[in-house]
């Protein structure tokens, strides 16, 4: 009976503690840095910068250092496929 109560009590605590995992490990997904984005692609680091640039590449740069944001990349190659 006891078992039964105590897992009614914890579901809603760990639904949500679940919930904002998922939600930090996609927002770290999301924003990768120019050298993995090159290693996940392919390419070259300097590639990923100069597309970055010439937005060929979704991404942005904050304090000279390069993000590309994999989610939105991942939604463009899902059209071209």
């Amino acid at each position: 009976m006891i078992d039964q109560a105590l897992i009614e009590l914890l579901r809603p605590l760990v639904h949500e503690i679940v919930r904002e995992e998922v939600e930090r490990a996609r927002l770290e997904w999301r924003w990768q840095p120019a050298a993995r984005a090159a290693e996940l692609l392919g390419i070259s680091e300097e590639a990923v910068r100069r597309r970055v640039a010439r937005g060929q590449l979704p991404g942005k740069t904050v304090e000279r250092r390069v993000y590309v944001n994999m989610e939105e990349l991942d939604r463009r190659l899902g059209r071209l496929r």
